[in-house]
């Protein structure tokens, strides 16, 4: 181990990216250390914002500063036996059997893919995960927000060939696609750790959106979504307050609001159990 970061550091020192800001970069390894010793993270988490990482819109530093500001928010914030927990197994935020399928939704490190977000809220259906949110907690003032802390949210998308497991889960939540389900899941997240906004990224800087001949598709994935949210546009980026934005009931046509009211009592038990789950965790000693 002790090899590793001497090679580490030594690339850091000869890599002109890393040298620019050397003292942060030496803050992000020790933090880092505690997390790499305990088999949390990789050591390559020292050197991801010298890559793609979270968004096309943050420049060196600003990957820096947000990785070095989340990993000492969760050491802050959490024992190592809770952060075992998160890291190694997860936290279930949200279960729910019906027939012979079982749903959940799962709060965990996003392991290989954190280049997307840090942390990702994961919709499995009997144990395959279909669906992804991935986010990364970070200082407000990246965004020019006057909030210590936001949720940043880099990926929301469907995970694998799962088309038909999607469209049996689809049914069972009443109508509701898996970014809707997630996202209310996460609300209830950030409403236990106190932060008040989040940011969503805009498709044009999603690390793999870019990579898509047919990226204008993930219009809707994304800049359409936070709309939904009353998201405000800026900088590449959508601005998103807490409690999340809805249309008023009387502005949805007649017909329709029988099946949107259901939909909304879906949402609001998947909140409910979420934030249950969720307080249960932060208050574990």
């Amino acid at each position: 181990m002790r090899q590793k970061v001497f090679r580490l550091l030594g690339f850091i020192i000869f890599n002109k990216k890393a040298s620019l800001n050397l003292i942060e970069q030496i803050k992000l390894i020790r933090v880092l250390r505690y997390f790499t010793n305990n088999k949390l993270a990789h050591l390559r988490v020292n050197l991801y914002h010298l890559t793609e990482y979270l968004s096309y819109s943050f420049s060196t530093d600003e990957k820096l500063q947000a990785l070095l500001y989340h990993y000492n928010y969760l050491k802050a914030t959490f024992s190592l036996n809770q952060l075992k927990q998160l890291f190694n197994n997860g936290i279930e935020c949200y279960t729910e059997d019906i027939e012979n399928d079982k749903y959940s939704i799962v709060l965990t490190g996003s392991s290989t893919l954190e280049f997307e977000g840090s942390l990702s809220l994961l919709l499995k259906m009997n144990g395959v995960k279909i669906a992804v949110l991935s986010f990364t907690i970070v200082r407000g003032e990246l965004f020019g927000l006057e909030d210590e802390k936001v949720g940043y949210i880099t990926c929301l998308q469907r995970i694998g060939q799962h088309k038909a497991s999607i469209q049996i889960a689809i049914k069972h939540f009443k109508d509701l696609i898996p970014s809707f389900i997630l996202m209310r899941s996460f609300e209830a997240i950030l409403s236990v750790l106190k932060i008040e906004t989040c940011v969503g990224v805009a498709y044009t800087n999603q690390i793999t959106a870019m990579k898509n001949v047919d990226n204008e598709n993930y219009y809707s994935f994304y800049d359409e979504h936070w709309l939904n949210y009353g998201g405000v546009y800026k900088d590449g980026n959508y601005i998103i307050s807490r409690p999340f934005a809805q249309k008023p009931l009387l502005s949805i046509k007649q017909t329709h609001r029988n099946r949107t009211v259901k939909k909304r009592n879906k949402l609001k038990e998947i909140y409910n159990e979420s934030r249950n789950n969720m307080d249960n965790f932060v208050k574990e000693v």
